[in-house]
């Protein structure tokens, strides 16, 4: 009576944990969870464990006599976690009375095998009593049809207590990622609305040292040489099209928040963004956007250390 009240509340509990927390997308690929159940037959422990992996990488460790278990046990888990290396271990003590018995054919097969050795050897061979009732003694097991049951739940109560963990921690991750998402954007606001500026700035430095170089005797086909390469320096200097793709990558990574296991889509949008914001730095130098380029720089390495741990 007792084992079926227990898996009623486990099964109640279970409900109830799908329905909360489907709004929290983003989970860790880091967490812990353990389950205990104890009655008068049985003590039984689970404990789940998880690091970050490119794949779903389970490990279970169940004792011999349950390993049929095991691809029920994974099934349920990957419904769960869809990334991630993961580590579980049991176990489990049964405080039933232990039924032995003599394993007979065995023990007819060794009499006869021993008889057979000294006949060929012509030696009296001597063993301990310890050494043959080793492989000689079969534990009765009466098969429990509960205890399956009860395995297989307490493990869905351990993994209900892992996922709040990792929800928790994807939790604070996200809240991490968007304030950093917020403080790119402002950045790169600022960036493109100082690059025109710095654009005709250059046009104009250019403009000037044309002037020194008019002072002096230059042929024509010169002063056109010279003002093509000018017009090709001015053109690599601009970095509309980076800022473009830029803010193009950061909707896509907005968007990408919302959604559940983006973990690897992130990190891909992430790397575009390092990209583009490294030709930024290399054509845009200039004092005024140096902090903000800077931040965005820094703003991505973090989000991208974030991101490996996001399922």
């Amino acid at each position: 009576m007792r084992i079926r009240v227990l898996l009623v509340d486990i099964k109640n509990a279970l409900k109830k944990f799908t329905l909360k927390g489907e709004n929290l997308k983003m989970k860790s690929m880091t967490g812990y969870g353990k389950a205990e159940f104890r009655d008068e037959k049985y003590e039984i422990f689970c404990d789940i464990r998880s690091v970050n992996h490119k794949y779903f990488n389970i490990s279970i460790n169940l004792p011999e006599n349950y390993i049929a278990l095991e691809d029920m046990i994974s099934k349920l888990v990957n419904e769960k976690i869809k990334r991630g290396k993961i580590s579980i271990r049991y176990n489990i003590l049964s405080k039933k009375k232990i039924d032995l018995k003599l394993n007979r054919e065995y023990l007819i097969s060794y009499k006869k095998l021993l008889q057979e050795t000294q006949e060929i050897l012509d030696l009296e061979v001597s063993l301990s009593l310890d050494m043959i009732l080793e492989n000689a003694i079969i534990e009765n097991e009466i098969e429990d049809p509960e205890l399956n049951e009860i395995i297989f739940l307490i493990t869905q109560k351990a993994l209900d207590r892992h996922q709040n963990m990792a929800k928790k921690e994807g939790q604070a991750m996200h809240d991490y990622i968007k304030n950093s998402y917020r403080k790119m954007k402002t950045a790169m606001a600022n960036i493109k609305e100082k690059f025109p500026l710095y654009k005709s700035k250059i046009r104009n430095d250019m403009e000037v040292k044309i002037e020194e170089l008019m002072r002096s005797k230059l042929q024509e086909e010169d002063y056109r040489r010279i003002m093509l390469e000018i017009a090709i320096y001015i053109d690599k200097a601009d970095v509309t099209e980076e800022i473009v793709r830029f803010l193009s990558h950061l909707d896509k990574f907005q968007n990408a928040l919302k959604i559940p296991q983006a973990g690897k889509k992130l990190n891909f949008i992430l790397q575009e963004m390092q990209r583009e914001s490294k030709t930024i730095s290399d054509k845009f130098k200039d004092e005024t956007v140096f902090n903000h380029i800077l931040m965005i720089k820094e703003e991505l390495e973090k989000c991208r250390e974030i991101v490996q741990n996001v399922e």
